[in-house]
């Protein structure tokens, strides 16, 4: 992950906190799922996080490796593994979940990508 901007002269990095917070949100959200009763808001929280990391952290070169994983994990989520009881329907959700998080910021890195493609 590179290096996100700092928010303060501790070396708080606000590209960072967001990763961290979305990927932890979607796992617990996923888990927790039945107990969740707005899941627009998780939902909407994860897309907002998907956005920060996707201005802040994603440097030019690692665009492709960014891209490439989403892409992955985002065919990943579309797999089904309810038939494999609790556990397959809780992956499901955090899959679920997770592309939620990463689609804003892959998103965003593909724009910027187009950017820098076109200005060469």
């Amino acid at each position: 992950m590179a290096r996100g901007r700092r928010y303060s002269d501790k070396g708080i990095k606000i590209g960072e906190i967001a990763f961290l917070a979305g990927i932890f949100l979607a796992i617990i959200a996923g888990i927790a799922a039945d107990y969740i009763s707005d899941t627009n808001l998780v939902i909407g929280i994860l897309y907002l996080l998907g956005l920060v990391v996707g201005l802040l952290n994603i440097q030019k070169k690692e665009f492709t490796g960014f891209l490439v994983a989403a892409i992955a994990l985002v065919i990943g989520a579309s797999i089904s593994f309810a038939g494999y009881g609790a556990i397959g329907a809780s992956v499901d959700r955090i899959l679920d979940y997770m592309a939620a998080f990463v689609i804003p910021a892959m998103i965003i890195v593909s724009l910027k990508a187009v950017w820098e493609l076109a200005g060469d």
